[in-house]
């Protein structure tokens, strides 16, 4: 990516579930440096175009680029944070299991890095994530 390519550009993004439509034709250009609010009533569209733009969701329709690749890249991915309001782990799951999985999301987990950040933030990487506060919950993702 260029310091003049778009970090964000959406092109006819449409998510359908079903008979639903979540999200109708969206166009959307972010350039590098601007400051954005994306607003909306709920049900607008807001989260599903997030969850297009990280990968979490794949389009029925359109094509979305971030910091000029495809999201489904791993190297695109790991150039994006996203922390939802509500994100649910399988309470069974460590501390070091969520840290590997979204690792693996994002092109492989840096374990140095990981341990490090554990130690930081005071998380027991070996503690099932039902044990954890809702503060080290986010901590591991």
């Amino acid at each position: 990516m260029t310091g003049s390519e778009p970090v964000i550009v959406a092109e006819k993004l449409t998510k359908r579930f079903g008979n639903l439509t979540a999200l109708d034709g969206l166009d959307l250009t972010v350039e590098a440096g601007e400051v954005f609010a994306y607003l909306g009533p709920n049900g607008a569209g807001k989260t599903t175009t997030l969850r297009l733009l990280v990968d979490a969701l794949r389009p029925t329709a359109g094509r979305a680029m971030v910091l000029g690749a495809d999201p489904s890249d791993p190297a695109t991915r790991a150039g994006i944070g996203y922390l939802p309001a509500e994100l649910h782990i399988d309470p069974r799951y460590t501390a070091h299991d969520v840290l590997s999985f979204f690792g693996a999301l994002r092109g492989g987990l840096d374990t140095a890095r990981a341990e490090q950040l554990c130690a930081r933030f005071s998380l027991d990487p070996t503690r099932p994530a039902g044990e954890l506060s809702t503060g080290n919950r986010r901590t591991a993702v």
